[in-house]
């Protein structure tokens, strides 16, 4: 080990070995190590024979772990001590574990009946849960949801969700349709990004009333209230306080004026 450590160090140095012609075979021979610039080195005695050899058992005490196939289904394999393919081991750890339904339901959070059940596993950037299945590398969750207590989609049909949550899983959300179908109870809810959201009081996720967008004026106008103080008062944000106040969130319109 002294020996290989100090070759290691010595990696920019240039061998030379030196022969001695009385040397009989197979006996070790003698390496100088010396500098670039020509100066005296250390020699060292290494015996190739015997590394030769030990390199030779090692390969062979190895070699009954080697797969060039996968032991299932045959496909050549990358790794050289790997025994099948990613699919197939995929396929085999999901056998040995528990069942699919065990599985999808033990990372599902239920809650009432008609109250959305979340799915606590992984989601992906949309919001939808995934989960690996049958090798495969992931499947929506609420897709999943449908399989394992209805049986197979038929093919050209989506499970659609009622609730509009795509991380919800609960079966009395969930329906099958066309893509058409989902496409039509999303304009029929106004969620596509071309439709024109409703304003003021008529905006599902509004928090004020006209009352309260008129008298934030006016306490403003009296210069008493200051925008802070009326975040306070009405415990929205600052920056819509300031918008209402200043009529670019908020704006009267004929229908506003009814109300």
């Amino acid at each position: 080990m002294r020996q290989f450590a100090m070759l290691v160090v010595l990696m920019t140095t240039t061998i030379t070995q030196a022969t001695n012609s009385q040397t009989p075979a197979g006996s070790p021979s003698v390496v100088v190590v010396s500098n670039r610039r020509g100066a005296a080195g250390l020699e060292l005695t290494v015996d190739r024979e015997a590394n030769r050899e030990r390199a030779r058992k090692y390969r062979e005490t190895r070699q009954w772990k080697t797969h060039l196939v996968c032991v299932d289904c045959g496909v050549e394999l990358r790794g050289e001590y790997a025994e099948r393919c990613g699919r197939c081991y995929q396929i085999l750890r999901i056998a040995r574990a528990t069942s699919l339904a065990e599985r999808f339901w033990a990372k599902v959070d239920k809650r009432g009946p008609n109250d959305c059940w979340w799915w606590t596993g992984k989601h992906d950037a949309r919001g939808y849960g995934r989960m690996a299945v049958r090798g495969v590398s992931s499947i929506p969750a609420h897709r999943i949801a449908w399989e394992v207590t209805h049986g197979p989609i038929p093919n050209g049909l989506c499970v659609c969700h009622s609730c509009d949550h795509p991380g919800c899983v609960n079966l009395t959300h969930l329906w099958l349709g066309t893509k058409a179908d989902n496409t039509h109870d999303m304009m029929a809810k106004g969620r596509d990004r071309h439709h024109i959201s409703p304003t003021g009081e008529d905006n599902p996720c509004a928090k004020l009333t006209w009352k309260q967008v008129r008298e934030m004026r006016n306490l403003h106008a009296t210069g008493d209230y200051t925008i802070t103080s009326l975040v306070k008062r009405y415990r929205s944000s600052l920056a819509n306080v300031w918008r209402i106040v200043h009529h670019l969130n908020w704006k009267e319109t004929k229908e506003s004026l009814c109300q």
